[in-house]
């Protein structure tokens, strides 16, 4: 076998490997990022609860005296409601780009509010943007939503 040939037969190889792999890589990838920036959220919901849906109700007097926030009551239980909802879309892939809006703009009002510190917000910021732009990927509710509305 010539040297041309076995460049390209080991090209092809290269360029067969390379497509089974890269979608393969993607999906894990997005799946990853997904868990990552969904597991804080749900690890803050997890130490604010009592029950399923009910909350400690000091959260309320930290969110008005340590924060500052405005609309304590309301801040406290959106911000709850948020961690536990968005972060579950996030887990199973649903309605993801929305999901990880909602976080993101819990991630700002975290920054502006909460802490003066960036990390590790900014790299919160910087996955959710990165599921805003490219979704939730193969391994998710919403691709097999979209495959089931295709047929």
């Amino acid at each position: 076998m010539s040297d041309a040939a076995t460049t390209t037969t080991s090209g092809n190889l290269v360029d067969r490997l390379s497509g089974l792999v890269e979608p393969v890589s993607h999906m894990i990838v997005l799946l990853a990022v997904r868990w990552m920036v969904a597991t804080p959220f749900w690890n803050s919901y997890n130490a604010k609860k009592t029950g399923l849906l009910s909350m400690q109700e000091f959260q309320v007097d930290l969110f008005r005296d340590e924060f500052g926030m405005p609309f304590p009551w309301l801040s406290a239980h959106a911000s709850f409601y948020a961690e536990f909802f968005l972060a579950i879309a996030l887990f199973i892939g649903l309605g993801t780009r929305i999901a990880a809006t909602g976080l993101l703009i819990m991630t700002m009002v975290i920054q502006v509010y909460v802490f003066d510190k960036a990390d590790p917000h900014f790299l919160w910021a910087l996955a959710l943007i990165f599921l805003i732009y490219k979704g939730a990927g193969a391994l998710s509710l919403d691709y097999l939503i979209g495959k089931y509305r295709s047929k």
